[in-house]
């Protein structure tokens, strides 16, 4: 009796297992994780590339502030905020959050090292063929 009562329990299932209501509910949640996560994912690209294109643009605006003064080395600082804050005055906000003129680099190839170069990377012995 035990053995028929299993048989007639899962012929009792067998229309509930054909049955194909709530399928796309469960598709549903099983996708939308992995949806969230892309979109999430597009969000914080989208993040990164705007805060890189801020940085390029100031960099950009520092390079020509730097190409119109007479002197580089007492405008290294101007430019600096320059490149981070859009302005030379000081105490304006950043085009990035993180981002401080501590974190910028400023190098420049004066005429002196142009010419040393053209010599041969500043030795003073002739070029022998």
């Amino acid at each position: 009796m035990p053995r028929f009562a299993a048989i007639t329990r899962i012929r009792s299932l067998r229309p509930r297992l054909a049955d194909e209501r709530g399928v796309a509910a469960v598709e549903a949640a099983l996708a939308f994780p992995f949806l969230l996560a892309l979109m999430a994912g597009l969000f914080e690209f989208g993040s990164v590339f705007y805060n890189f294109e801020l940085m390029q643009t100031g960099v950009r605006d520092a390079g020509r502030y730097l190409s119109r003064v007479p002197d580089l080395g007492a405008a290294e600082e101007s430019a600096k905020r320059l490149a981070v804050t859009g302005s030379i005055a000081s105490g304006q906000a950043a085009r990035v959050d993180w981002w401080t003129p501590g974190q910028i680099q400023i190098s420049y190839r004066t005429s002196r090292t142009l010419a040393t170069q053209r010599r041969g990377c500043g030795t003073t012995a002739p070029a022998t063929r």
